[in-house]
């Protein structure tokens, strides 16, 4: 079945579609390179994507280093996708550098320069040009201290751990989730009591860690956006983060993650004494993580079929958490508890754990793939993007490193499950090959954390 389901993603994939990507410059007045004999009045820069203003900030550096000073920054007149500044400063003959930042809904930000010359027999001052803004902003970032050059940002290692990071932990808590509601849920008609209540006791315990990770990692993954967005000497400061938080989605979203967190740890805390409602809040809590998610990745950034996209996004975030994560809770939670005690009973409880498992398992990689498709198909261009970007590339390794977990299915389903329950054999083949499979999702997580911030083809 996993085979079937790669091969569609396979062919999925073969579907053109247009690509998507972090804010790349389309365009900009005055343009790169251009030689002009008249003083500019504004500057006007054209993205692929519909800024954040508070995300978003232009410099105009002189012939002298010094900076021209600029006008509030607001979206232009013509485009949502397009900002405008216009010229307060003096103009002279000399070679000026026009610097840039933005970010789109997702959060990543875009940074670029580019020159254009001005040739004048005296100094000019720049007129002002009427503009009616579509809309303005509090300035987020300094101009004067905006980083120059591509510096930390969302592709760098530091980032990428952190996501990481963030991500195994995700998955440790949704997994924790579907194994109590669900996996065990099925159990209850093949295991005794004692198995389903101390498993899902023992399953509390560890999403209560792994949401403590969670927890630590979004703190560091705030100061490590901010550090991206403004530079090291700013990245702390209480203003910039304070903005952040309110006046972008990105913020949004993070404080949605923190919300999420905190109630999905006092539910975790709440289940371990045994109380079903505590899992029940924390699948509530579970799938505002995986919303949380969704909105700091591509999906947010998507001017069409966002909605779809997030959502999309989404569930693919809950169905590798209930597939791979409730795997862990299988083989580290309810084997060892399935096999307490010297009874000959033992190794039934085992198979009738896996046997629980594998309709929902099946379900879950099942959307796993479904989403995913969408995704591949949604950021995608052509065929050929597959292998000419960065993005195709890290794609193309994903499923790749993906595509083994079909050779461990293929050999749990010949040499695994033929013989669980009749002894310790099947179980010590299980363990192994699930060891195996949770290393590969580990893996394709950390692909994952690079992916999510690889601008697609169309920035490349």
């Amino acid at each position: 079945m996993r085979l079937v389901v790669l091969t569609a993603i396979g062919v999925a994939l073969l579907l053109p579609t247009r690509v998507y990507a972090h804010g790349a410059l389309k365009s900009a007045r005055p343009a790169a390179g251009a030689h002009l004999a008249e003083a500019p009045n504004s500057i006007h820069l054209l993205f692929s994507e519909t800024p954040t203003l508070s995300l978003t900030s232009i410099r105009l550096v002189g012939p002298d280093g010094k900076d021209v000073s600029l006008g509030p920054l607001a979206i232009a007149a013509d485009s949502r996708s397009a900002v405008r500044a216009a010229i307060a400063g003096t103009l002279t003959s000399g070679v000026y550098t026009v610097r840039w930042q933005m970010a789109g809904d997702d959060g990543h930000p875009t940074r670029g320069s580019y020159r254009f010359t001005l040739a004048l027999t005296a100094a000019t001052p720049a007129t002002s040009m009427r503009t009616t803004p579509m809309q303005t902003d509090q300035m987020h970032t300094n101009p004067i201290s905006q980083p120059d050059g591509p510096g930390f940002g969302v592709e760098s290692p530091a980032y990428v751990a952190i996501r990481w990071l963030q991500y195994v932990a995700l998955l440790i808590v949704i997994g924790a989730i579907a194994f109590a509601l669900v996996v065990l849920a099925f159990g209850t008609r093949l295991l005794d009591a004692r198995v389903v209540a101390q498993s899902r006791a023992r399953a509390a315990g560890v999403a209560i860690g792994a949401t403590l990770v969670l927890f630590a990692t979004a703190l560091m993954r705030l100061l490590a956006q901010s550090y991206a967005l403004h530079g090291e000497s700013l990245a702390p400061d209480p203003g910039l983060l304070s903005t952040l938080l309110r006046v972008t989605q990105w913020g949004h979203a993070w404080i949605l993650e923190m919300s999420a967190i905190i109630v999905a740890l006092v539910a975790f805390m709440n289940a371990r004494r045994g109380r079903m409602s505590g899992w029940s809040v924390a699948a509530l809590a579970g799938g505002a993580l995986a919303f949380s998610m969704a909105l700091s990745g591509h999906a947010a950034a998507t001017p069409t079929l966002r909605s779809l996209a997030l959502l999309s996004d989404s569930l693919h975030i809950i169905g590798g958490g209930g597939w791979l994560g409730s795997l862990l809770f299988v083989v580290a939670v309810g084997v060892p508890v399935a096999l307490s005690g010297d009874d000959t009973e033992r190794w039934q409880r085992v198979a009738a754990l896996v046997n629980a498992f594998s309709p929902t398992a099946l379900v879950f990689a099942s959307v796993t793939a479904v989403t995913g498709v969408f995704a591949a198909w949604l950021h995608v261009e052509t065929i050929p993007a597959l292998w000419q970007t960065r993005y195709g590339q890290v794609l193309l390794l994903k499923l790749a490193v993906l595509s083994v977990t079909s050779g461990i299915g293929l050999y749990n389903w010949q040499r695994v499950k033929p013989v669980l329950g009749a002894g310790p054999v099947g179980t010590h083949r299980l363990q192994r090959s699930a060891t195996a499979e949770m290393s590969i999702g580990v893996l394709v997580l950390l692909i994952t954390a690079i992916l999510v911030a690889t601008p697609t083809g169309m920035e490349m």
